[in-house]
């Protein structure tokens, strides 16, 4: 194996330094790394990627051999000498490629357990939402899970590691790979800050695998009045898209030496999307929230549903509900009892609209139903119940 004299190396860096007059924080803004990496390197903890071996190089005003070699050299090197000393460099910064094989194959066996964890998560909430009837209008978060399996799979078991040498000579605050296209104004991406970005990456992905099915079962469980399920898909999305960006971008700026231009940038790229997300969930929190204000009221409230049947008796009944119903026979019963207050109930199954009914009084009222079928009852001051079932289980 051919390795690199780490403490001449690092004895030569610290005399050439000293020599310019710089100290750590100096040399390390030239080269855009941190002061740790260079107090490493002059410590000889570690050696600097191959990518800044010239860049090193040149500000220190010394030749890559000399560096490597961490001596000052007064005549040419011979072939042999210098066939060793580019197989020395060669393997500076290179992984073993069995340890990197390794390396994936443990993150994609784990990344596989979450992706089984999520799935199975999702699939009994689905199994639930269709035993209770409701929850279809949050259906919208199983994209977030989708989404979650998608780019997890990239970020654990494609997504590099290591970035190309010209990111850390340059201020880049974009990176794109194949279908992925990355740009988040206000960083700059660099061998420093990227393994800190990949792991924001890949932990936004098993949280959100997670989390989602979990999210969508509390969402239908919960009775939150209908207007304001709006509301709570947006909190959702908002949660979502700062979970990724956020721990990003804070993942992306820690650590870096920047100017105070650079850091000014990147605090307000920060607010500017905390502040986009706040006022989203703002607006449709105020929206779903005011347009349902003391609109849902239940006093005294009993209800039974399942796919065949929803039943509900109640002392007083104000605001909108909706149940869905998966009939085994066509030949239902819509029995209401009004002893004050109005109702209206509007039933659809898959050839349309079969019965709509305002001010419904009390009775009983057949209808025919194929397919899938949604029932909406809107009440106000309504007291007394209601029941859509088959007409045998009347």
């Amino acid at each position: 194996m051919y390795e690199i004299d780490k403490e001449a190396f690092a004895a030569f860096l610290a005399q050439q330094r000293r020599e310019k007059g710089w100290t750590q924080k100096d040399l390390a803004e030239r080269l855009y790394v941190s002061d740790k990496a260079v107090s490493k390197w002059e410590r000889g903890l570690s050696l600097p990627d191959i990518s800044l071996l010239i860049p090193l190089a040149d500000c220190l005003g010394v030749g890559v051999t000399e560096l490597l070699e961490g001596r000052r050299m007064a005549e040419a090197m011979e072939a042999e000498d210098v066939e060793l000393l580019v197989k020395k460099t060669l393997s500076l910064s290179e992984e073993n490629p069995e340890q990197a094989k390794k390396r994936r194959r443990e993150r994609t066996i784990l990344f596989a357990v979450v992706a089984v964890i999520g799935v199975l998560e999702s699939l009994a909430c689905g199994y639930l939402q269709s035993r209770v009837g409701r929850g279809e209008e949050f259906g919208a978060l199983f994209v977030f899970e989708l989404l979650g399996l998608f780019f997890g799979a990239y970020f654990w078991c494609f997504m590099k590691e290591k970035l190309p040498g010209y990111y850390d000579e340059n201020r880049i605050n974009y990176y794109t790979d194949g279908f992925l296209e990355i740009h988040l104004p206000g960083v700059s991406f660099n061998n420093t800050n990227w393994p800190r970005v990949v792991k924001a990456f890949r932990i936004w992905a098993v949280v959100t695998i997670v989390t989602a099915p979990l999210l969508n079962l509390m969402l239908t469980l919960l009775p939150i009045p209908e207007g304001a399920r709006l509301a709570c898909l947006m909190a959702a999305l908002v949660l979502f898209l700062m979970g990724l960006f956020l721990p990003v971008y804070l993942a992306a700026g820690r650590e870096r030496q920047k100017t105070e231009e650079e850091e000014k940038r990147r605090k307000w790229s920060i607010l500017i999307v905390a502040g986009v997300c706040a006022i989203m969930l703002a607006v449709f929190g105020i929206a779903g929230g005011t347009g349902n204000l003391n609109s849902h009221l239940r006093v005294g409230y009993a209800s039974s549903s399942t796919l065949q049947k929803w039943t509900a008796r109640y002392h007083l009944l104000t605001g909108t509900e909706a149940h869905t119903l998966r009939p085994r026979q066509e030949d239902y019963l819509v029995t209401v009892v009004t002893e004050a207050g109005t109702l209206f109930m509007e039933i659809q199954d898959e050839t349309g609209t079969v019965f709509s009914e305002s001010e419904i009084q009390t009775g009983t009222y057949p209808v025919r139903l194929e397919g899938k079928t949604r029932v909406t009852v809107k009440a106000a001051g309504h007291k007394g119940s209601f029941a859509v079932a088959p007409e045998e289980g009347q």
